[in-house]
């Protein structure tokens, strides 16, 4: 009884709470129970995110086949899951989730890898403090720019690598905004939620950041050979040693020995790294999503054929006696009955189509599948309607029916024989009067 009340009272809660949300698991098991999946496969929500786009909220469900993804299947988010069909609403959430799953992969190849990633906070504070030394360092070339007795030739290459390192302080500052921002992006995409239109973003904001390296890589490079040129003027001049050797100290940006290429060198690496990586995944990304959208019609093709063959079916079990094509085959074909109804040629047209729609699903070949699986029921149907005939029995035999009939009359006959017999003398009675009324019955009129 309390059981009862529980499923009363769930039954009651999910209907007055259209707002209610669909948990992972839900979804990962109604793919299960829709007989989507073939042999060892399963199904998993990548990191139980939910995938949003303007359409709504879905669960993009993987069907895995070991390791390899092979299916998306979204399911929409609410207390009555579906399957969505519509291609357009489809194509950038299996995008996104595709995209999104990529990024993780590689991140966690690269870091197995040891070779780093580049879009992190730790990484956009190290660009953030370059951009400052940078800026810094223009101080001290200004110092070279107005130490006396220096030569005209150095106060020029002085002012110009000022500008370059102004410049590249303020490509380093941007770098560290770019790569923060997309940090923040990352770390909502593979922890909170997917949001369709940001990891469609992505593939631009990595490719704008890569770009940024590439170009900052290529301006400290030149900075370095200019830095040599101007120490190298430095020591040719007429200064000191001391004054020299002061000066060649300020012109070293990082303020060692160290160079500022030799600095921006990991940074670089990663940059060219991941940008193969992710080139794998956005630029197969078209592609992928085509054949996700192919094998969604067939996973779904398939639960529908499974349906039609094995499934639970109300309008069977409202004109006929079975719950489903499997069961009705299953009776009207039994050895027992198969020769017992009136419709043969529906009885093997039953038979084909039966036959037919289990080798085609079992060549995968849903949507044919199902066609003859309909067919089968069709025939279900008539079969069904027209219902058993007669049993025909060897000449001079009545059939079944008529001897059951006999036997009844007879056994009728024969109690009520016995009921007479029984009785025979009371019977008697009726018919066979005494000689006293018989005189009288003779002589009415004597006394």
């Amino acid at each position: 009884m309390h059981g009862r009340v529980v499923f009363v009272f769930l039954v009651f809660f999910l209907e007055a709470s259209p707002g209610i949300a669909l948990l992972p698991n839900g979804a990962e098991q109604f793919v299960a129970n829709s007989n989507m999946l073939e042999g060892e496969e399963r199904a998993h929500v990548f990191n139980n995110l939910l995938v949003s786009s303007s359409d709504g909220k879905y669960w993009v469900v993987n069907i895995q086949r070991g390791l390899e993804v092979y299916a998306l299947i979204p399911i929409k988010d609410g207390p009555i899951p579906s399957v969505s069909l519509k291609q357009n609403v489809n194509k950038p959430l299996l995008e996104a989730s595709y995209a999104v799953q990529g990024l993780a992969d590689q991140k966690s190849a690269s870091s197995s890898a040891g070779l780093g990633w580049l879009v992190s906070l730790v990484n956009s504070q190290k660009f953030q403090q370059l951009s400052t030394i940078l800026e810094k360092e223009s101080f001290d070339l200004d110092l070279i720019y107005n130490e006396a007795g220096v030569e005209a030739e150095v106060k020029s290459k002085a002012s110009a690598l000022k500008w370059s390192l102004q410049g590249m302080s303020l490509d380093f500052a941007s770098l560290a905004e770019k790569v923060k921002a997309l940090s923040a992006a990352e770390l909502q995409l593979l922890n909170v939620e997917i949001k369709s239109k940001d990891a469609l973003d992505l593939g631009d904001a990595y490719e704008s950041v890569f770009d940024l390296v590439e170009g900052v890589n290529g301006k400290v490079l030149e900075y370095d050979s200019e830095i040599s040129v101007l120490k190298n003027l430095i020591s040719k001049s007429e200064l000191d040693v001391e004054q020299k050797s002061y000066l060649i100290q300020l012109a070293d940006p990082l303020g060692s020995s160290d160079t500022l290429s030799s600095a921006f060198a990991p940074f670089s690496g990663m940059a060219s790294d991941n940008r193969q990586r992710l080139d794998t995944v956005f630029q197969s990304l078209p592609g992928k999503v085509s054949v996700f959208l192919g094998r969604l019609n067939e996973k779904w093709d398939r639960a529908q054929a499974y349906t039609a063959l094995y499934g639970d079916d109300n309008s069977l079990k409202d004109k006929t006696p079975y719950v489903s094509l499997q069961d009705a085959v299953g009776d009207i074909l039994s050895e027992a009955k198969e020769g017992q109804w009136k419709n043969q040629g529906a009885v093997n047209e039953l038979a084909e189509n039966w036959d037919r729609a289990q080798k085609l699903f079992n060549g995968k070949k849903f949507s044919e599948a199902k066609l003859f699986a309909e067919k089968a029921k069709a025939s279900v149907l008539l079969v069904v309607r027209d219902g058993v005939q007669a049993i025909e029995t060897p000449d001079g035999f009545p059939n079944v029916p008529e001897l059951a009939v006999q036997v009844l009359v007879g056994l009728i006959v024969l109690a009520i024989l016995g009921i007479l017999f029984s009785n025979r003398k009371k019977i008697a009675g009726f018919f066979v009067q005494s000689p006293r009324e018989t005189e009288n019955h003779d002589d009415p009129f004597k006394m």
